[in-house]
């Protein structure tokens, strides 16, 4: 990723982190918050591939906790934790799982969110295709055709248009 690139990103991060100012959460955010902390927590500990399904566990736990989900904290640390769980060098249940939160998460989102945080969330899942078992890949194309395609065309002409 060039300089530019990491700066953009870093200016993206910084502005969907921006979006919730915690000391004006109520009791139920700042609990879900908590939750979802203690579950990105965990990340970093992750050795092999059952740590992993443990972390996913976790994280759609905390995901789910919240009543009235509308916004998804931490949502560029999430992105990047799902995108390192779609790596091609973890197993196809750990694949499996990770569908399963970028479900979760897109049901959350609603969408009007997902249209707009597209570029957060489609570019981790879209290289599973090239790598993904045969029992992956039905998943993947569920997800993609239920979530993704039902999607506004002017946002879906982001996945498409080619970089110069």
């Amino acid at each position: 990723m060039s300089l530019i690139n990491k700066k953009k990103y870093s200016e993206f991060e910084s502005a969907l982190n921006n979006l919730v100012n915690p000391s004006k959460l109520d009791s139920k955010d700042k609990k879900y918050l908590a939750s979802i902390d203690k579950s990105l927590a965990n990340f970093d500990s992750c050795l092999e591939w059952a740590d992993y399904i443990s972390f996913l566990t976790r994280l759609i736990k905390a995901l789910n906790s919240h009543s009235k989900s509308h916004w998804i904290p931490h949502s560029v640390r999430i992105s990047k934790c799902l995108s390192k769980c779609i790596s091609s060098t973890l197993p196809s249940g750990v694949h499996r799982k990770a569908l399963e939160v970028y479900e979760c998460i897109f049901k959350l989102l609603g969408s009007s969110l997902l249209a707009q945080q597209m570029n957060l969330w489609i570019p981790g899942l879209l290289p599973l295709m090239s790598y993904a078992s045969i029992g992956v890949k039905p998943s993947l194309i569920e997800l993609l055709d239920r979530y993704v395609l039902e999607l506004p065309p002017n946002y879906l002409k982001v996945i498409t248009k080619k970089s110069p």
